[in-house]
C-alpha cells in the first residue's frame, strides 16, 4: 500500500510542478521505498530511534539505527537529536564516515 501511495503522492507533485519535497521513509530507509533519491536529496533527518518495528529493522538499536541510515547521501547533511542513545549516535556516526 505505501509503495503505491508514495508513487501517486509523486506523481501529483511532480504534475503541480513542485520544487521541494519533505518525505518520509515508510519504515527504515535502507530497504524503504523512499531510497530511490540520490543527489538530488539535499538532507535527511534521522528521528529518534527506539526498539520499534524490530521484525523488520532488526532486534538491537545498533541494527535498527543501521537500517535508518539507509537514508544517508554521500556529501549531504545528516541531522539527527543529540539525545540519540550512545549505541546508536555511534553507528550513525559509523555509517556517515563511510558514506562520507
Amino acid at each position: 500500500f505505501f509503495d503505491r501511495l508514495l508513487a501517486a503522492a509523486l506523481l501529483h507533485y511532480g504534475e503541480a510542478g513542485c520544487r521541494s519535497l519533505v518525505l518520509e521513509a515508510g519504515v527504515g530507509g535502507l530497504h524503504d521505498s523512499t531510497n530511490f533519491f540520490g543527489d538530488e536529496l539535499a538532507a535527511c533527518v534521522i528521528t529518534s530511534i527506539s526498539l520499534d518495528h524490530t521484525a523488520m529493522l532488526g532486534a538491537t538499536l545498533e541494527e535498527i539505527a543501521f537500517n535508518k541510515a539507509g537514508v544517508m547521501r554521500r556529501g549531504k547533511a545528516a541531522l539527527t537529536p543529540s539525545t540519540q542513545p550512545p549505541e546508536v549516535l555511534q553507528t550513525l556516526r559509523r555509517v556517515a564516515a563511510d558514506r562520507g
